[in-house]
């Protein structure tokens, strides 16, 4: 098993979940290669996970003559991922793509296919290529939904990585919606102190954050000034010419 890392991104991008994978059944020499492989991975050790991955392959092969489909895939996507790591995205991609050689030689609903969308998908996120990754992360989706079911967590961390594709699209309505209900999921089923529910809660604060920054209110004209004119003073005339006639009288 490929533990998932969350590789975080600076200057307010949201982070993305990545998969974790697992090894098919073999015997017990190759499965002690891909232990030592992963360790390699775990410790920064790039080269020598890359090296062993590629000696376990090459045991396996010899023992079967021809790699079944999931071997294929797990070995080209367990080196990808290395290279993620060690920031080497092309590299990582072409392993990706040669993973997607062996997509219809699995069954309709395996959830590898998923798998290696996903990973295709991380790579186009990286490079800055949100559209292609939000793309490739919605196909991813809807086969693992189809092959697991929606409440899964591997569906929930499909729905997350969507929403951090609209998060970088300026989607934030669209980003804080998707956390919220993976983070749901995940909190089911993991526990809310999890590190998927960690870095989920992390990016939909700076979601929530985002929304409140680019919110414009709508322009409300002031209303218009009264102004008050004093009434004019009464200036008494009539009564003063009443008196004068009622002296005259007198």
């Amino acid at each position: 098993m490929s533990e998932g890392v969350e590789a975080v991104m600076s200057d307010g991008h949201p982070c993305l979940i990545r998969e974790v994978l697992y090894a098919p059944p073999a015997e017990e020499e190759v499965v002690a290669l891909v232990e030592v492989a992963l360790n390699f991975h775990n410790s920064a050790h790039y080269h020598q996970a890359v090296q062993t991955y590629i000696q376990a392959r090459e045991l396996w092969a010899r023992e079967e003559r021809k790699l079944p489909a999931e071997a294929n895939i797990f070995f080209h996507l367990s080196i990808g991922l290395v290279y993620q790591s060690e920031g080497e995205d092309d590299l990582a991609f072409a392993e990706f793509m040669e993973a997607l050689r062996y997509e219809y030689d699995l069954e309709e609903d395996h959830p590898d296919r998923a798998l290696i969308y996903s990973c295709i998908a991380a790579v186009h996120f990286h490079r800055g290529g949100y559209q292609e990754a939000l793309d490739n992360f919605e196909k991813a989706h809807i086969l693992r939904e189809d092959s697991l079911g929606p409440e899964h967590v591997d569906t929930a961390l499909m729905l997350h990585n969507i929403g951090a594709c609209h998060m970088c699209l300026g989607n934030q309505t669209f980003a804080v919606e998707l956390f919220r209900k993976s983070l749901q999921l995940f909190k089911a089923q993991l526990g809310s102190y999890h590190p998927r529910c960690l870095a989920v809660s992390r990016n939909l604060n700076k979601a929530k954050s985002m929304m409140l920054r680019d919110f414009v209110p709508d322009y409300v004209p002031p209303a218009p000034m009264l102004q008050l004119v004093p009434a004019k003073k009464k200036t008494g005339k009539k009564g003063k010419k009443k008196g004068k006639k009622a002296r005259k009288r007198r």
